[in-house]
C-alpha cells in the first residue's frame, strides 16, 4: 500500500463532499436542484479499500455525519480550494454569509470551517439535525477523545459555533502514510523524555532514602499483581504517588530515570511550570492531557521544580487564592486515580498543609552529601579512564568543599575538556581546583 493509493482515496472522500457543499446551499438559496437531499448522495464505498481511512470507516462504523466532518477536516489540508465558494457574498447585504461560518485568513489566503460551517451543511435541509450533528462533535464522541478532530477553544466573549475545525497532523499523516508520529509533538505537551546511562551504584543517598526507593520500585513492578490479580485497587489508590525534595544536583532527576531503567518504563519529565497556566482552570486541561498519555502508554511521570504548581498557593488572601488551593488539591486528586507512578520534585521540603503531604505514598529526602560520600562521589568521578595524578588529595577537597553529585558531575566534564584539549589522560589537583573555583565564582 501506497502513499499515492491514500491520497487517492482522500481526494475521492473530498469530491464527495464538495458534491454534499454545492447540494446543500442549492437548498439552502432554493437554486436549481433545492428539492433534493445532501445525504443522497452516495458515500465512497471503502469496503473493497485497505487503506488506513478506509480502515478507520469499518472499524469506527463512521456514519454520514461523521464522515462529513472528517471530510471537512480533510479539505482544509489537502484541497482548500473546495471550501472557497463559502467565500461568496450576500448580495443584499454585500458581506458573506454569516450563516455559512468559518474564519478567513488573509495571511494564508483560505478558508477554514468552523463548527457553524459543519451545523449549516448538516441543518440546510433541515433544521432539527442539528442534535444529530453537535452528536459528532461532543466531548465523549471518539474523534474528541482520539483527537482526531480538533475544534479550538473559543474566548468566553465568542460562540462556540466559531470555533475552528480542524483535522490534527497526527491524524492527517497516518491517513497518508499509515505511520503515527510522535504523540508529544502533536499535543504540544511540556513534557521529554528522560533517560541514563549510570546505574544505582552511582546514586550516593542515605539508607533511609534508599529504603524508600525500593519501595517505588517494587511498586511499578508489581503494580498489576497488586490491582488486578489481587482486586486491591477496589480498597487502595491504583497509582503511587511520591515527593522528592533536595537541593538541585543531588539526584533527584537521576533517580526518576533509574527507576525507569530497571522497570523497563519510559519516563517523562513534566516541565512544571510549563502547565502551571496564569489562567484558572488551564494547569488542569494540561495535566488531564499529560495523564491520558502516560496512562496509555505506561510512563513514569516525573514533575520537576513542582515549587512551580505548589508554590504561592497555600496563603489565601483572596478568593482566587482559595481556588488557587483548590487547584492543588485537584491535581493530587487526578494524579491519586492515575495507576501509575508520578513523582513531584522540589528544590525544598514544600510549605503545604499536612493533609496535603499526606495524600503522597512517599517522600524521599535528597540531602546534601556529608564528607564521606562527598569522597566516595569524586573517587567514582574518577574512576573511569580519566585518571587523577597520584599526589591529588580527594580527601582534603572533599572535607573542604560542600558540593553537590551534580556540580561534582560538572567538574569532571570541565576537567575532561581540558585534558582533550591537552591530549592527556590525567587530571590534577591544579585541574581541580581551577574549575572548582570557576564553578564557585559562577555561582
Amino acid at each position: 500500500m501506497s502513499e499515492k493509493q491514500n491520497l487517492s482515496i482522500l481526494h475521492r472522500e473530498i469530491d464527495w463532499l464538495e458534491k454534499v457543499i454545492h447540494q446543500a446551499l442549492a437548498s439552502y438559496l432554493m437554486q436549481e436542484g433545492h428539492e433534493s437531499n445532501w445525504e443522497d448522495i452516495a458515500l465512497l464505498d471503502v469496503s473493497a479499500s485497505d487503506t488506513p481511512y478506509a480502515a478507520l470507516v469499518r472499524d469506527w462504523e463512521l456514519d454520514v455525519y461523521e464522515r462529513l466532518a472528517l471530510a471537512l477536516g480533510l479539505a482544509t489540508h489537502l484541497r482548500p480550494e473546495v471550501l472557497d465558494v463559502f467565500l461568496s457574498k450576500n448580495k443584499i447585504h454585500d458581506q458573506r454569509f454569516t450563516e455559512f461560518g468559518g474564519i478567513v485568513d488573509p495571511m494564508r489566503s483560505g478558508f477554514f470551517p468552523t463548527v457553524q460551517t459543519f451545523l449549516f451543511i448538516v441543518c440546510a435541509k433541515d433544521r432539527l439535525k442539528r442534535i444529530e450533528a453537535m452528536r459528532v462533535l461532543s466531548s465523549d464522541h471518539q474523534f474528541t477523545r482520539e483527537r482526531v478532530l480538533l475544534v479550538a477553544d473559543p474566548d468566553e466573549f465568542t460562540p462556540a459555533r466559531s470555533a475552528k475545525l480542524m483535522l490534527s497532523k497526527r491524524w492527517l499523516e497516518y491517513l497518508l502514510t499509515a505511520q503515527w508520529t510522535d504523540q508529544v509533538q502533536e499535543y504540544e505537551l511540556p513534557i521529554s523524555k528522560l533517560s541514563t546511562e549510570l546505574d544505582w551504584e552511582d546514586l550516593v543517598l542515605p539508607a533511609e532514602s534508599r529504603s524508600e526507593l525500593r519501595s517505588l520500585e517494587s511498586w511499578v513492578q508489581h503494580s498489576e499483581t497488586i490491582n488486578t490479580e489481587w482486586g486491591l485497587s477496589k480498597r487502595i489508590n491504583p497509582g503511587y504517588q511520591a515527593l522528592f525534595h533536595g537541593v538541585p544536583g543531588t539526584g533527584k532527576t537521576l533517580t526518576a530515570s533509574l527507576l525507569g531503567k530497571t522497570t523497563d518504563r519510559e519516563v517523562y519529565r513534566v516541565h512544571s511550570a510549563g502547565i502551571a497556566s496564569a489562567y484558572i482552570g488551564e494547569t488542569e486541561k494540561n495535566l488531564s492531557r499529560i495523564l491520558e498519555l502516560a496512562q496509555a502508554n505506561h510512563w513514569i511521570l516525573f514533575f520537576d521544580e513542582a515549587d512551580a504548581l505548589f508554590g504561592k498557593r497555600t496563603e489565601v488572601a483572596d478568593a482566587h487564592d482559595r481556588y488557587a488551593n483548590q487547584e492543588v488539591s485537584y491535581l493530587l486528586q487526578r494524579v491519586e486515580n492515575h495507576p501509575g507512578l508520578v513523582i513531584f520534585a522540589f528544590s525544598s521540603k514544600p510549605s503545604i498543609s499536612e493533609s496535603l503531604l499526606m495524600r503522597f505514598d512517599a517522600i524521599v529526602h535528597f540531602p546534601m552529601p556529608d564528607d564521606r560520600d562527598r569522597l566516595a562521589l569524586w573517587q567514582k568521578a574518577f574512576s573511569g579512564p580519566l585518571s587523577l595524578e597520584d599526589d591529588t588529595d580527594l580527601e582534603s577537597i572533599a572535607l573542604k568543599f560542600e558540593l553537590t553529585p551534580g556540580q561534582i558531575s560538572m567538574i569532571l566534564k570541565r576537567c575532561a575538556i581540558r585534558a582533550a584539549q591537552a591530549n592527556v589522560m590525567t587530571v590534577g589537583e591544579k585541574d581541580i581546583m581551577r574549575e572548582l573555583k570557576r564553578l564557585i565564582a559562577s555561582h
